[in-house]
């Protein structure tokens, strides 16, 4: 937004139009042109853009914005084998909203629809109520129904990358365990992607951590991104999670014996150890125009 168009914008502001009534014309130019400097400076963090709305009031809260996807493998048995097949994918955690079906997060059909234990996007892709994000990292972590075995090996094989205006601008973060989490599981978990020993049925145990699941443990920004409402710059954002490589895993069963645990590898879509989640977090700070009914 150029000067001329803050002076206007200020100008029709019932709070600032005292102001400018006192100041000459030129006088208004420069406090704009100072204004629209500072704002360039900032990264756009004032940024009349957003509309006031009918309170003429604007609002700032904390409220983070959360999205999950899934890698959900191919389960192909032939007993005692179960096969997993991981597909070359690439799956948009921002772009589904509550009430969507979670097949576009990479969710086998019959898991059902989008909750608020997915996400807490009321229209995919776009911000909620027209707020604009001020996002100052953003943090990735594992479900705690992840299997443990599973998310070592595709992690090895996933790139993570945020993506801007329709990916005209793309952020290449690395992989996900360049990105901590700033909650969820760590410590131990259990995998069956892993045979466990003679002794042992089914499941083994397995070191599982994404960093130390604390709030400002995250992937900060050296500068805040925007993520701007409905058509305006910027306001095409989403986080890009690559499978690059296909990834095979072949596990055998085995009956009882004497001295010998049976092992059981899965054998359906949704099932333990077919599957790997990924919720991302963004820490941010919201602002917008404030209700008439807040």
């Amino acid at each position: 937004m150029n000067s001329s168009a803050i002076v206007t914008a200020m100008a029709n502001d019932p709070g600032l139009a005292p102001l400018f009534a006192s100041l000459s014309p030129a006088e208004s130019q420069t406090l704009a042109s100072a204004i629209a400097n500072f704002a360039m400076k900032r990264r756009g963090q004032i940024t009349p853009g957003v509309d006031p709305g009918p309170t003429g009031q604007r609002f700032k809260l904390w409220n983070n914005y959360y999205s999950v996807v899934r890698f959900q493998a191919i389960v192909d048995v032939v007993p005692p084998t179960t096969t997993l097949t991981f597909a070359v994918q690439e799956l948009r955690p921002f772009s589904y909203r509550l009430g969507d079906p979670l097949s576009t997060a990479g969710f086998d059909p019959s898991f059902g629809i989008a909750t608020d234990a997915e996400t807490n996007l009321v229209k995919a892709g776009e911000t909620v109520a027209g707020e604009q994000l001020e996002i100052d990292g953003i943090a990735l972590m594992p479900s705690s129904t992840t299997d443990v075995g599973l998310w070592k090996v595709l992690i090895a094989n996933i790139s993570v990358k945020i993506s801007m205006d329709g990916d005209s601008h793309n952020y290449r973060l690395g992989r996900p365990d360049m990105i901590p989490g700033s909650g969820g599981t760590f410590g131990s978990g259990i995998t069956s992607t892993v045979v466990p020993s003679l002794i042992s049925s089914n499941f083994t145990d397995a070191s599982f951590s994404n960093g130390w699941p604390v709030i400002d443990n995250y992937y900060p920004f050296p500068q805040p991104l925007l993520w701007t409402p409905s058509g305006e710059t910027d306001s095409n954002f989403n986080v890009v999670i690559k499978l690059v490589r296909q990834q095979v895993f072949i596990e055998t069963g085995r009956a009882a014996a004497d001295g010998v645990a049976p092992f059981t590898p899965p054998t359906a879509v949704n099932q333990f150890g077919t599957f790997v989640d990924f919720m991302v977090r963004l820490h941010s700070v919201q602002q917008g125009a404030r209700s008439v009914n807040q």
